[in-house]
């Protein structure tokens, strides 16, 4: 069953540890996609700044000016020391799989990437468990024992800069998802947050980048 249906910390614990053995797959470089892999190298900056730019441009007419102009005072640094890796890019409960006491799988590899650890714990934070409401958002206790699973550098990415980059790009994403079904008057998955929560979520990010 997925790790969402059993919210216990130690079998969080434990998917943070799965992560971890993930990661430990690392790479030269940063790389567009996998068949450019060992051919056609990125610069992280430039592979961040065109999926940023991206979603900026998809807000236009969606929020007020005063989210833009943060989004655009937005330091994005030149470079950055960290080791890309094997990124799964959907790390969430719903992908977890969870028998007799421990990680059985993880499933939904399509969205993989080469980039850096500190992706595959957003959605984890947003996402940790279901709500009394029966909808995904962030449950502390639970974060907090899959950031110590990971290991001693789970703290660390959780609180850098480059994890709060991460975190506006991955809001960028779903609240233009999910605002674009809601003008297109399709229902939202069940389960999942109204565009609405992840605007709040984003302006609550932006300005504790700023303070």
């Amino acid at each position: 069953m997925p790790l969402w249906e059993t919210p216990q910390r130690h079998l969080y614990a434990l998917a943070g540890q799965t992560l971890a053995d993930i990661h430990q797959v690392q790479f030269a470089a940063f790389y567009a996609d996998f068949l450019a892999l060992g051919e056609h190298p990125v610069l992280w900056r430039e592979r961040y700044r065109t999926a940023f730019d991206k979603e900026v441009a998809a807000l236009q007419g969606r929020v007020l000016q005063p989210l833009l102009d943060a989004l655009g005072a937005l330091a994005i640094p030149s470079f950055i020391a960290d080791t890309p890796c094997l990124v799964h890019n959907d790390f969430a409960p719903g992908n977890i799989l969870v028998r007799d006491g421990a990680i059985a799988a993880v499933i939904d590899w399509d969205n993989a990437v080469i980039d850096v650890p500190h992706l595959d714990f957003v959605k984890m934070k947003y996402w940790t468990a279901k709500n009394p409401k029966g909808e995904l958002a962030h449950e502390p206790a639970l974060f907090s024992a899959f950031v110590d699973g990971y290991g001693p550098t789970g703290r660390e990415i959780v609180r850098s800069p480059l994890f709060a980059l991460y975190e506006v790009l991955w809001l960028l994403r779903v609240f233009n998802f999910e605002r674009s079904k809601e003008e297109q008057g399709l229902a939202r998955a069940p389960g999942y947050p109204a565009a609405a929560v992840y605007e709040k979520y984003l302006v609550a990010r932006l300005k504790s980048s700023i303070d």
